[in-house]
């Protein structure tokens, strides 16, 4: 995993407005933000955001105070 991918999901973690930017828009929000992922990271994320409620993402993310 590189810097940038631990970096995005940091920010996602803990950036509501980002982790909104990432679940609408993977490709753009990567960009956007100048991280720099491989092929397979980008996919490993769009394979993530594309199973994920971010409903429930942000209830959990909310009850441990990241949010």
């Amino acid at each position: 995993m590189s810097p940038d991918f631990e970096r995005l999901i940091g920010r996602a973690v803990t950036d509501k407005a980002f982790r909104d930017k990432v679940l609408a828009d993977p490709d753009g929000a990567v960009k956007d933000a100048g991280f720099s992922l491989t092929d397979e990271e980008l996919d490993q994320l769009k394979a993530a955001v594309a199973k994920t409620d971010s409903q429930q993402l942000d209830q959990q993310v909310g009850v441990l105070g990241w949010n």
